[in-house]
């Protein structure tokens, strides 16, 4: 499962091209993309390419000397774009080691992560922020409900106890279109945190984020306990 986007693959053996059709999520990504948008579009492909999902893939492509034509629905007119196999190579960091790419790929989804930031969860929740440090990835999430921050601090023990994130599991304010399986953490799956060598914690705060409830998340507990892979 990649992280903010559902992504279809194909091959033109002829032509000596894969294809590839990317739904976003959060389409407000692309909506404003122009068709000489090059910049943005590589920065959105590398982020996917980077995905441990699609580095292999990546690595075919440039390896095969193949170009790739990705696809955008959600923007305006379907903007498509053309990749070379260097433009794959620049783009995928074509080379780095796992670890070195896990790393990036952090760094890139984190950025991508706070350029939709303020997101509204509903019902008064509202996410701020998300910071790459040292050692966790930190999602900031703000809560106007008075009673849902009390009900926060006071469950916050036994929150970190379950054995998932999801946001009906949290003592906070429910809203209509909220599905059962969305996570409160936002769209970079505790997996790819993980991997990076990273723990999560997810901060919530009323007024200031200084007075903040953290439900903390170690690495091995991204990686066995949450059970988003």
């Amino acid at each position: 499962m990649i992280d903010f986007a559902t992504v279809s693959l194909g091959c033109d053996y002829a032509k000596g091209e894969g294809t590839m059709t990317v739904h976003f999520d959060d389409p407000r990504v692309v909506k404003s993309m122009s068709a000489n948008d090059k910049k943005t579009a590589k920065k959105l492909v590398g982020l996917l390419l980077m995905h441990y999902d699609l580095r292999a893939l990546a690595k075919d492509f440039v390896e095969a000397n193949y170009s790739l034509r990705v696809n955008f629905p959600e923007s305006n007119n379907e903007k498509e774009f053309l990749f070379t196999p260097e433009e794959i190579k620049e783009v995928s960091k074509y080379g780095l080691s796992e670890e070195e790419l896990d790393r990036e790929y952090l760094k890139a989804a984190v950025e991508f992560e706070n350029q939709l930031c303020p997101r509204d969860l509903g019902n008064g929740v509202t996410a701020t922020k998300v910071v790459n440090d040292k050692k966790n990835v930190v999602y900031y999430f703000q809560v106007k409900n008075k009673a849902a921050m009390d009900s926060l601090r006071v469950n916050a023990d036994s929150i970190n106890a379950q054995t998932s994130m999801r946001v009906d599991q949290m003592p906070l304010p429910k809203s209509d279109s909220q599905k059962e399986n969305d996570y409160v953490s936002g769209r970079i799956r505790p997996n790819s945190i993980s991997r990076a060598q990273k723990g999560l914690i997810l901060r919530f705060y009323s007024g200031s984020p200084k007075k903040c409830v953290d439900i903390k998340y170690t690495k091995d507990e991204c990686y066995c306990r949450l059970g988003w892979y």
